[in-house]
């Protein structure tokens, strides 16, 4: 449940304060690793992707692009694997 509040406050921020956004994302790291709940990390390194891009370090955005595809095979979630692939594409764009 923590997780999906957490989410929810990293969504919210993410376009307004970049810093509270990557603090609640890390939060959620650290709690997806802890309870290693694959659906937990594949949100969690989505949502640090998107955090990365909107602040300009595609790089780092690319590390959670590539971790986020990952546990979306793991859980065999096509929608969200054609999103990671897309998201990852996306930052070797934004990388030139």
């Amino acid at each position: 449940m923590k997780i999906i509040i957490l989410d929810k406050l990293v969504e919210g921020y993410e376009g307004a304060d970049y810093d509270k956004s990557k603090t609640f994302a890390n939060q959620m790291l650290t709690l997806a690793e802890a309870g290693k709940q694959t659906w937990a990390l594949a949100k969690t390194y989505r949502r640090l992707n998107l955090s990365y891009v909107l602040e300009g370090d595609f790089s780092t955005a690319l590390k959670y692009g590539n971790l986020y595809y990952q546990k979306a095979i793991e859980l065999r979630d096509t929608s969200s694997i054609s999103q990671a692939i897309y998201m990852v594409g996306d930052n070797y764009y934004d990388l030139g």
